[in-house]
């Protein structure tokens, strides 16, 4: 009986013992990992106080606004790259008060509320249009921002709602809501699914809606008035842009490997034009409507190329992004582009919200040089670069972080000294026409 009593004993000693050991390995490995997820997360995207860039503090007040403060620690002088605000936005736009006398201004709105908010470069932020509508998860304002669309969650019937109109500065604020200026918005058709403003009239837009049927429909109306159908599809997946007063870009959203094209439409006449083609297309096309920025799989990676619409002739600039991340401040093409570059396979899951780019801000000449190069990383952000509004001006350049969905602002007026450097891309000119897109290099 002893024998048997030491070997339970023993035995049960060991299991023990082995539970200790397991639990200490377990709470000394649990303590490696918590003391490495920190720095891993500080590498990847520091938290707020280490960052150099300027973030967004609101009122004690609650949501009505804030201020832009600079970190305690690093540099005093103004910084070239801003976070206007920390919480989700679905509409962002510049307003140019009295163009060369008055600083640009930025509005936007808040996702979860719905309200408007102006941010002017003093570094104020300032709720200006308090709302009752529900959340809205799209918007676009017009080239001055004097006009908004917005569009909010689909309703019973399944359909998404768009509403438009001007936004008009009251002559003093609104008693109940403290409001500053009134958006008077009216109804437009449902199933509306790509829209852009007039750049040289807010008060007329166009838009693609989706048909009962199958197919779209592009509409272009001055407010108040009805709409006048200027062309159709029987194909749903197209997008538009309108920066060029006198022409409509239309561009297939393809898919990986599939061809896509880029058509002009002229708002007044409804004259159709073929701009360009090519695989896994995107496009882009600035104010002069000369230039045709475009996108387009080559050995499967997106390169971006600039063609001339008038001599024909194309420039690869030798950088991989899509045009869904640019946007044109004159002839200046500004990009978010890739630190990896783009792959059409990347593409999709990149729209639907399955993954994010990480960005370096650049500015692109119409020879393909680099203007101005800024890496958020210096900043310890990791940005990368969406919805950004098509025309904007020459000091500031501003889009929306995917990743946060939070607006941010570049300050170029900052980067004079790299703007006057111009440091030269790798810009090879190719006898490319502007309807070749065979994907192969050129």
């Amino acid at each position: 009986m002893d024998k048997e009593r030491r070997r339970l004993i023993a035995g049960v000693g060991a299991i023990v013992a082995g539970l200790i050991v397991a639990v200490l390995g377990w709470f000394l490995l649990s303590l490696t990992n918590r003391q490495a997820a920190p720095q891993e997360r500080a590498e990847l995207f520091p938290e707020a106080p280490t960052r150099s860039i300027a973030s967004f503090q609101r009122r004690s007040g609650g949501g009505e606004g804030g201020s832009l403060f600079f970190p305690a620690e690093g540099p005093k002088e103004p910084l070239a790259l801003l976070q206007l605000w920390d919480r989700p936005v679905a509409a962002l736009g510049v307003r140019l008060e009295e163009e060369g006398t008055r600083e640009p201004k930025v509005r936007f709105v808040e996702r979860e509320s719905g309200d408007i908010y102006e941010a002017a470069l003093t570094r104020i932020v300032q709720r200006i249009f308090n709302t009752a509508t529900p959340a809205s998860q799209r918007g676009w304002f017009s080239a001055d921002a004097s006009a908004l669309a917005l569009q909010f969650l689909p309703d019973d019937a399944g359909t998404i709602t768009t509403f438009e109109g001007p936004l008009e500065v009251l002559p003093e604020p609104d008693a109940d809501t403290g409001s500053t200026v009134a958006f008077r918005s009216a109804p437009l058709p449902r199933n509306i699914h790509s829209f852009a403003y007039d750049p040289a009239d807010p008060s007329r837009f166009a838009y693609l809606e989706t048909l009962p049927g199958k197919g779209v429909r592009l509409v272009v109306q001055q407010r108040g008035k009805r709409g006048r159908e200027l062309w159709r599809s029987r194909v749903r997946a197209w997008h538009l842009s309108w920066t060029a007063p006198e022409a409509i870009l239309l561009v297939t959203n393809a898919q990986p490997g599939e061809e896509g094209v880029a058509l002009s439409v002229n708002p007044d006449t409804g004259a159709v034009q073929l701009l360009r083609a090519g695989n896994t297309l995107n496009a882009l096309l600035d104010p002069s409507g000369t230039i045709l920025a475009s996108s387009i799989n080559v050995g499967g990676r997106m390169r971006l190329f600039l063609t001339n619409l008038k001599t024909g002739s194309s420039i690869d600039t030798g950088l991989s992004t899509i045009t869904d991340k640019c946007a044109w401040s004159g002839q200046v093409l500004l990009c978010g582009v890739p630190r990896a570059g783009v792959r059409p396979a990347n593409i999709i899951f990149w729209y639907q919200g399955g993954g994010y780019f990480d960005d370096t801000l650049v500015g692109i000449n119409p020879d393909g040089s680099i203007r101005f190069s800024l890496d958020p990383k210096e900043y310890q952000a990791a940005l990368d670069v969406f919805q950004l509004p098509r025309l904007q001006p020459s000091s500031i350049f501003t889009f929306i972080d995917k990743h946060t969905l939070t607006p941010w602002l570049v300050n170029r007026a900052l980067l004079a000294q790299s703007s006057d450097t111009s440091e030269t891309a790798t810009a090879t000119s190719s006898s490319q026409t502007a309807g070749s897109g065979n994907g192969q290099t050129p």
